[in-house]
């Protein structure tokens, strides 16, 4: 298989869908069907990757996420709506490698506390 074969792939449902279209539903508040394929784009991505969309969007809630691909989208019409999720991804991605290790962003924080 050729190099250029293994990189080709799919785009189902709602990926498929020009970034103009996008710009469009926000603006009419109906994102649903684009918010669950972004939800189903990050679980596959996380499962067939090392870099954890979890870790890269942990502090980030879904509207802020939905958001930035309209600002993305908004600058790049023709995109299509997987695209602009692949860009999501590289910013995150490239944000993560500069930003410092943080520690304790999962779970409790540590008890200020004495004793067990």
């Amino acid at each position: 298989m050729s190099a250029e074969a293994a990189l080709e792939y799919r785009v189902w449902g709602v990926g498929q869908a020009s970034c103009n279209q996008y710009v469009a539903a926000f603006e009419r508040g109906e994102v649903d069907s684009f918010k669950h394929y972004m939800a189903g784009y990050l679980t596959g991505f996380s499962m067939a990757s090392d870099h954890k969309p979890g870790r890269l969007f942990a502090a980030r809630p879904t509207p802020e996420l939905l958001a930035s691909l309209r600002s993305h989208c908004a600058n790049h019409r023709m995109d299509s709506f997987e695209r602009a999720l692949q860009a999501l991804l590289l910013a995150a991605q490239k944000d993560a490698e500069t930003e410092a290790p943080t520690t304790g962003t999962w779970g409790r924080p540590p008890s200020t506390k004495g004793g067990n």
